[in-house]
């Protein structure tokens, strides 16, 4: 004889049922407030700062007890910023505008001014990266897609103008460091108001010896002699090219250097070499124009 089948009865499957949508919407209530934003029960947390700094709309001191300040430049527009630093004591024997490379102005790089100011020029950097600082190579080639060489030669000018106002009568001349090389030479004949230019480690060839020769300038181009970037031969070259296109310029063989002369970040930096390269650069500076 077959069992015969029986069934729950009625309340049993409605508490079942009932049980189950309990268990439901309390899943459904776990997941949303594990999808909820966690209230934080401590300090608030500070914003990142800004990547690029904003121009100070008056000058404001660059490194608390040093010489030296950031102003505007005027003549440029957008503005831009430059450090500007001078002598301690007594009128400047002259002026310099110093292009920075595309690393940025840095401290190592505000040092080398006020190292110049020290021995009796004033100094304007126009400030090319406008605010912003690399702090490694992957950052630099970042930040230095974004130049523009046109807007960073009418800094040049303009920090020019700011320091033949200040120093009517007397010398200004022009300091390229490292991959600032190009945009000052690309200045060519709007070079002329300098009274000479100098390049830290710059590439130089006869193209570049010919746009220079535009300029009418004594030219000097400071190098390591451990670096390779003039080697006997193509000094030899670029001698008999500049005597060809009337250039003064003069190769300085800085011993014991690498590739880098005044940056104390890089890691040829030598001391000794960019005690004898500041030395060399500042004859330079005080011989008298042609």
């Amino acid at each position: 004889m077959s069992p015969t089948p029986t069934t729950a009865p009625p309340r049993t499957r409605a508490l079942t049922a009932g049980a189950a949508l309990v268990l439901i919407a309390a899943g459904i209530a776990l997941l949303v407030a594990g999808c909820r934003k966690a209230e934080r029960t401590g300090p608030p947390v500070k914003p990142y700062p800004p990547i690029v700094a904003p121009l100070p709309p008056i000058a404001t001191v660059a490194d608390e007890g040093f010489p030296g300040k950031w102003e505007p430049l005027e003549g440029i527009e957008p503005g831009i910023r430059a450090f500007v630093v001078g002598p301690a004591s007594g009128d400047p024997a002259g002026g310099v505008v110093v292009v920075p490379s595309v690393w940025g102005i840095s401290r190592e790089v505000r040092d080398l001014a006020r190292a110049l100011a020290a021995r009796g020029f004033a100094v304007v950097m126009p400030d090319p990266l406008e605010g912003v600082e690399a702090t490694s190579r992957l950052g630099m080639k970042e930040l230095s897609a974004g130049i523009v060489p046109e807007r960073v030669q009418e800094a040049i000018l303009a920090g020019l103008a700011r320091l033949q106002r200040d120093l009517p009568g007397k010398p200004v001349a022009l300091l390229a460091l490292g991959q600032a090389s190009p945009w000052v030479i690309g200045l060519g004949e709007r070079a002329r108001p300098f009274s000479a230019l100098a390049f830290d480690t710059a590439a130089m060839g006869e193209r570049e010896v010919a746009l220079l020769a535009a300029a009418g300038r004594p030219v000097l181009a400071l190098f390591g002699d451990n670096s390779s970037t003039y080697a006997m031969d193509r000094r030899l070259a670029l001698d008999e090219a500049a005597r060809k296109a009337g250039l003064a310029l003069q190769l300085y063989p800085v011993p014991g250097a690498g590739t880098d002369l005044f940056d104390a970040r890089a890691s040829a930096f030598y001391a000794p070499a960019y005690d004898e390269g500041l030395a060399r650069l500042e004859a330079f500076l005080r011989e008298p124009a042609p």
